[in-house]
């Protein structure tokens, strides 16, 4: 929920989940959660990169790499184009 009002309710403030485009039923502690979170931005301190992964038939995806993630995502990008050179 938070990953959502951050990338598609941005220009609302302040940022919160209790309104806008998206909507959940019963989910009031998660709710509660996310609004918390997003309450404790402030811009400040450490940041990280985010990946994003869209798809128009699939959920889309938001991850933060981590580099052992980085390390695997490499060496499976290299065993594929071996095979596809074989």
């Amino acid at each position: 929920m938070a990953v959502w009002e951050i990338v598609y309710e941005v220009a609302q403030t302040p940022l919160n989940v209790d309104n806008g485009r998206f909507q959940i039923r019963n989910a009031a502690a998660e709710q509660a959660m996310a609004n918390t979170m997003l309450g404790a931005l402030t811009g400040q301190g450490p940041m990280m990169n985010l990946l994003a992964l869209t798809s128009r038939e699939f959920q889309d995806q938001v991850f933060v790499p981590t580099p052992g993630a980085l390390a695997l995502a490499g060496m499976g990008g290299l065993l594929i184009s071996r095979r596809r050179r074989a």
